[in-house]
């Protein structure tokens, strides 16, 4: 027996002109689309102290998770974040 699993994987608020195209494959019959919870508080903490490269402030980390809503996008400083907003 042959299997074929193809992953794709989009935000959904992305708004691309692929979204019509996505749409049409997770319609199809044997398409099983799974929809990632958020991150949990505790998820989103490792993601900031990690991006920061070293331990963050409580209260910081809890203004990320609830800033960000558990997206890992989100949750991860690109160099320009600084725990200067607590």
């Amino acid at each position: 027996m042959l299997v074929l699993v193809l992953v794709l994987a989009a935000r959904s608020d992305s708004g691309t002109q692929a979204e019509p195209l996505l749409e049409q494959i997770a319609g199809q019959p044997d398409c099983l689309p799974v929809g990632l919870p958020a991150l949990g508080a505790d998820s989103v903490a490792r993601l900031v102290r990690a991006s920061l490269g070293q331990e963050a402030e409580p209260r910081f980390v809890t203004v990320c998770a609830e800033a960000t809503q558990g997206n890992p996008s989100l949750a991860r400083c690109r160099g320009t974040c600084r725990p200067r907003c607590c």
